[in-house]
């Protein structure tokens, strides 16, 4: 909440480098958890440091993303695993003060996600936030304030679960019967 304030690291950047680059070389894909501009910013040198990646890298949350960073996450090809759900619980929670209004109303950008064509999963993150029911965070993807496209809810929903984890293919698809 202060000026100097960029939240909780648990990494370097030297050791966030050294932790993925042994991912990558031991085939692992990682599921990074980043709330933040400064988080998502550090994620991503931490790729582009040992790019070219084989690898199906994940963003979970994805919330206050740089604008200079939707395009590095699409270059790169990360997922951004999204819970559109909390884009309303957080409205009142201490979220929005503490980032101020400015800063509040880019934090759940999904529209900018869908237009620099980054890859998108999408989940409820139950029990840890009170979304618990998907057709609830459905309706979130595409009614709150930055809304991706219907077609593009679904798919992240599905198919994009699944391709995010390396599953993609047949599993989280939707077909006819």
């Amino acid at each position: 909440g202060t000026h100097d304030d960029f939240g909780s690291h648990y990494f370097t950047a030297e050791e966030l480098i050294d932790v993925t680059a042994r991912a990558e070389a031991a085939g692992l894909p990682l599921k990074f958890h980043a709330n933040g501009d400064a988080a998502i910013a550090a994620v991503l040198d931490a790729l582009e440091a040992i790019a070219p990646l084989s690898q199906p890298h994940v963003i979970d949350h994805a919330v206050l993303i740089d604008e200079a960073d939707y395009s590095r996450m699409s270059a790169l090809g990360v997922t951004a695993s999204i819970q559109p759900g909390h884009a309303l619980v957080a409205a009142f929670g201490s979220s929005a003060e503490a980032w101020g209004e400015e800063r509040f109303e880019r934090a759940y950008d999904y529209t900018a996600l869908e237009d620099a064509g980054v890859n998108l999963a999408m989940g409820t993150d139950w029990p840890v936030w009170p979304t618990l029911h998907s057709a609830n965070n459905l309706w979130s993807a595409v009614s709150v304030e930055h809304p991706i496209e219907l077609t593009t809810a679904i798919t992240a929903y599905t198919t994009g679960g699944a391709e995010a984890v390396g599953q993609g293919g047949v599993l989280g698809c939707l077909s006819v019967g």
